[in-house]
C-alpha cells in the first residue's frame, strides 16, 4: 500500500482524496447527525465506520452496545458503486460506469477466481501486484469478503491459492509482447476449462433427472439434481488449478485433452452413484437407466470429445 500510495493520488479515478492531513479512521469523527463525509475530506486509505455503535459500561458492570440508526451512508460516495480505488478490490471495467466486484454466497468458487485472474473486463487490485523484491518467487494469492444479501449477510468466505512463479510470472510481469501472449493464452485456456466444466455439469445434471423422474416429460428445471451437480461442482473446483497452473510446463493442448478426460471420469461416477442408489419410477427403472446413460454419452461426446478418443466404451473401459 504505501508502495503504491503515491500512484493512487496521481489516478485521475481517485476524485479528490486529501494527499495530506485526511481523515483515515472515520470512527474518530462525531457521528450525531445524517451528515456525510466527502471524499474530498479523506485519506486515499481511509477505513470506513458503517454502523453506529457505542460501548458502554452499564450499572451492572457489564459492557452493553447501544446502537442508533441512520439514514444515510457515513461516507457519501454511493454513486461510484464501490469503485473507490480501493488497493483490495477488483472492477468491473466492461459496459457502463466503472464497478467493484461483488461476490454471491458462492465465494470465491474456481469461477469467481478465474475471473479475477484473467478477466479483461475486471481490473486486478493493485494488491496483486507483486514488490519489485518479490518477482521470481512462488507466492499466494489470499482472498476474503464479507458477502451481502438482502438485508443480511451471505457469509465470511476465503480461499488461498498457491501461485507458483511460472503462472505469477505471467500474471503480472508484463514487460513485453512475449508475457503478453502467454497471459492471453493462460487466460483463453482457463476460461475453456470453465466452459467445459459447465457444459459437463449441465449434461449430467439432465442424465439424472431422467433417471430420477423418468425419461417422459422430464423437467429439466427441477431441483432434484441439485445436489448432485454441487457436488460434481465442487469437485471440480478441487482440481481446477491443478490442471491449470501446469499449462506452462504441459502445453495447452495436453492439459485440454486431460481436463476433459477428468470431466467426463467425474460425471460418469457421479451419475452412477445416482444410478445405483436413487429411486425412479419403478415400472420404468431400466428405461429410466438406459435413457439416462444414452443423454450423458451423447452429451459428454459432444462436448468433450478428447475424451472418447482412446476408449471403447461408454464408461471409460479401454
Amino acid at each position: 500500500m504505501l508502495h503504491n500510495r503515491d500512484e493512487i493520488l496521481e489516478d485521475p479515478g481517485a476524485m479528490l482524496y486529501r494527499k495530506e492531513g485526511g481523515l483515515a479512521l472515520l470512527w474518530l469523527q462525531h457521528w450525531d447527525t445524517d451528515a456525510q463525509i466527502s471524499l474530498t475530506g479523506l485519506d486515499p486509505y481511509f477505513v470506513e465506520v458503517c454502523r453506529r455503535v457505542r460501548l458502554v459500561v452499564n450499572a451492572e458492570d457489564c459492557l452493553e452496545a447501544i446502537g442508533y440508526p441512520a439514514m444515510k451512508e457515513r461516507v457519501a460516495a454511493k454513486q461510484l458503486k464501490g469503485n473507490l480505488r480501493d488497493p483490495w478490490v477488483p472492477v468491473n471495467i466492461g459496459k457502463g460506469d466503472p464497478t467493484a466486484l461483488t461476490v454471491s454466497a458462492n465465494g470465491f468458487n474456481y469461477r469467481q477466481v478465474q475471473r479475477i485472474l484473467f478477466d479483461r473486463n475486471l481490473e486486478r487490485p493493485r494488491a496483486l501486484r507483486p514488490l519489485p523484491n518479490e518477482i521470481g518467487a512462488d507466492s499466494e494469492i489470499h482472498m476474503a469478503v464479507l458477502a451481502r444479501g438482502q438485508g443480511k449477510t451471505e457469509g465470511l468466505h476465503e480461499r488461498i491459492l498457491p501461485l507458483p512463479n511460472s503462472i505469477a510470472s505471467q500474471l503480472f510481469v508484463l514487460q513485453g509482447e512475449e508475457e503478453e501472449e502467454d497471459r492471453v493464452t493462460l487466460g483463453s485456456l482457463s476460461e475453456e476449462m470453465v466452459k467445459l466444466a459447465g457444459e459437463a455439469r449441465k449434461i449430467l445434471r439432465q442424465a439424472v433427472l431422467i433417471f430420477l423422474l423418468g425419461p417422459e416429460n422430464t423437467d429439466f428445471k427441477s431441483k432434484g439434481a441439485d445436489t448432485i451437480s454441487g457436488d460434481f461442482d465442487r469437485k471440480v473446483d478441487a482440481r481446477y488449478f491443478e490442471h491449470l497452473f501446469a499449462a506452462p510446463e504441459r502445453g495447452s493442448d495436453e492439459i485440454l485433452e486431460g481436463w476433459q478426460r477428468f470431466l467426463k471420469e467425474l460425471a460418469f461416477f457421479q451419475a452412477d452413484v445416482v444410478w445405483k442408489s436413487g429411486s425412479p419410477p419403478r415400472a420404468r427403472r431400466e428405461l429410466a437407466r438406459a435413457r439416462s446413460e444414452a443423454r450423458l454419452v451423447v452429451g459428454l461426446r459432444k462436448v468433450l470429445p478428447e475424451a472418447f478418443s482412446r476408449i471403447d466404451s461408454p464408461d471409460g473401459g479401454q
